[in-house]
């Protein structure tokens, strides 16, 4: 297995995403800016920060990039499910699959936090992995295994676009 690292973890996001994405959903006042496919693209009422997120049954991905530098961002994944939420402080090994691929991608979350909605909750990931970020891209589907927990699937079809998108709402 070609194992990519997708380094840092859920704590250090604060750093890459900016402050509008905060554990604590009391801060958290978006707004629509567009839509692309499946993606709808919201931009932060208190600080401009844009995010990017679709919806697949009880889960949600949600996904930014840093607006100085497009290789960098972060990758959140919640669920409605209370079966299969994480535990608060336990790290967990989360692996990406793109397009089938056998798991080429992983990361460390060891912090549970809300998602964009009201009853998500899930883990955040820092990318600062070019080769991922390019695969997520441009490629069609993203498998998220939690270890010794649930699997979930999302399309990234219209993720380009939404991308597209994403960096029109970060430049104003």
């Amino acid at each position: 297995m070609n194992n990519r690292f997708l380094t840092g973890t859920a704590v250090a996001l604060s750093v890459v995403a900016g402050s509008a994405l905060a554990s604590d959903s009391s801060v958290w006042n978006f707004s629509e800016f567009g839509t692309a496919g499946d993606w709808n693209v919201m931009k932060s009422d208190d600080t401009g920060d844009c995010v990017m997120m679709r919806k697949n049954g009880d889960t949600m991905m949600q996904a930014g990039f840093a607006f100085n530098d497009p290789t960098k961002g972060y990758l959140g994944v919640f669920t409605t499910d209370t079966e299969t939420m994480l535990d608060d402080g336990k790290t967990v090994k989360i692996e990406l699959a793109v397009d089938g691929e056998d798991y080429s991608y992983s990361s460390i979350a060891t912090e549970v936090t809300t998602g964009i909605e009201p009853g998500y909750q899930g883990a955040m990931m820092v990318i600062d992995n070019p080769k991922f970020v390019d695969d997520f891209v441009n490629k069609n589907t993203l498998t998220v295994h939690v270890k010794d927990g649930p699997v979930h699937t999302f399309s990234l079809e219209g993720t380009k676009a939404a991308t597209t998108l994403l960096r029109e709402c970060e430049a104003g």
